[in-house]
């Protein structure tokens, strides 16, 4: 495999499916280890904040129906906070990274008078610091705008526009065609402990077909703004390509704060791979990866399921990141 050591990486029983995808100016190359296949469907966990959310509001700001300078305010009138939409995308809005909605929120009704209640972590635009809250809102204001739920905006104009068939999510696919990943929630319990919050709802059987993220599954029903879609290798490459593809891809990936492009990573110390200094990407806690570089012609997508084992000693899962390599042998 050119780039990742797919084979070192399923023999340390890291995880049990690996999906391996490479594209080069117009060539394509699939390799398909341990359970995984083809037709295998993988849950790309935080991916789906550039596969779907960002793209759509890529579409959005084509269509001159954004201003990505203007605060979220003016899309969404019930948020109260002063953070626009480059804030958002580039995970500089200073809202916390994560939160147990689960635990906190009656249902998804209740998002954004939650957020409107938090304390930002640092003023807007001051500092770099991932946010899963940051991103579900932009997935709410995507639905303000569209005055539709997600599942019916990704339907129509992402999967259906660009006939992909190979991307879906939760509720639209069967369970058999997806990898399983992990046994119940073991990494969302440690941290509902640690934020002090109490909850006993937990899914305690093996997850297959059903997003793995417990804001995601229980509180959004299995797609939001930072989470949700399951893809295929071939489906994952067929985005990335009408990603790269886009009018709006330069001004998105060229734009940055805090050395983070507008819904893509881009800093060398949070991919972990480059091609070049041109390459954006983004990861997946799932074990899973994109790597885009429009100047080199080329795209990389790893999937895998490194939940499958649990937990190790350390209260982390395996690191699948290490295992890519700049070489291409």
């Amino acid at each position: 495999m050119k780039y990742f050591d797919g084979i070192k990486y399923l023999e340390s029983k890291a995880a049990t499916a690996v999906g391996y995808g490479y594209w080069e100016a117009g060539r394509e190359e699939l390799l398909f280890l341990g359970e995984a296949s083809d037709k295998s469907l993988f849950d790309i966990a935080s991916i789906t904040k550039v596969a779907m959310t960002t793209l759509l509001l890529m579409d959005l700001a084509q269509k001159n129906e954004i201003n990505l300078g203007k605060s979220a305010t003016s899309y969404l009138s019930e948020f109260e906070k002063n953070i626009n939409l480059i804030h958002l995308l580039t995970h500089t809005s200073g809202l916390p990274s994560w939160r147990p909605l689960y635990a906190i929120l009656k249902n998804q009704n209740d998002f954004i008078s939650y957020l409107n209640r938090l304390e930002l972590e640092n003023p807007p635009g001051a500092k770099r610091m991932y946010s899963d809250l940051g991103f579900i809102l932009l997935g709410k204001l995507i639905e303000k705008i569209y005055n539709r739920d997600l599942c019916s905006v990704l339907k129509s104009e992402i999967l259906e526009k660009h006939q992909l068939n190979e991307l879906t999510y939760q509720g639209n696919l069967e369970s058999s065609q997806a990898i399983p990943t992990s046994l119940g929630n073991p990494y969302e319990k440690k941290l509902t402990a640690k934020y002090g919050r109490q909850y006993e709802q937990w899914r305690e059987y093996r997850l297959q077909g059903e997003v793995n993220d417990f804001n995601c599954a229980q509180v959004f029903g299995g797609l939001a703004g930072h989470c949700g879609l399951f893809s295929s290798v071939r489906g994952l490459l067929k985005l990335a390509i009408i990603i790269k593809e886009h009018p709006q891809y330069e001004t998105f990936t060229k734009t940055t704060r805090k050395e983070n492009a507008l819904g893509f990573a881009k800093a060398e110390d949070v991919l972990k791979f480059k091609f070049s200094e041109s390459t954006v990407g983004h990861h997946g806690f799932t074990g899973c990866s994109l790597f885009i570089d429009k100047i080199q012609q080329k795209i990389l997508v790893v999937l895998t399921n490194r939940q499958f084992g649990g937990l190790q000693k350390n209260g982390e899962y395996p690191d699948w990141k290490k295992y890519f390599r700049l070489e291409d042998s």
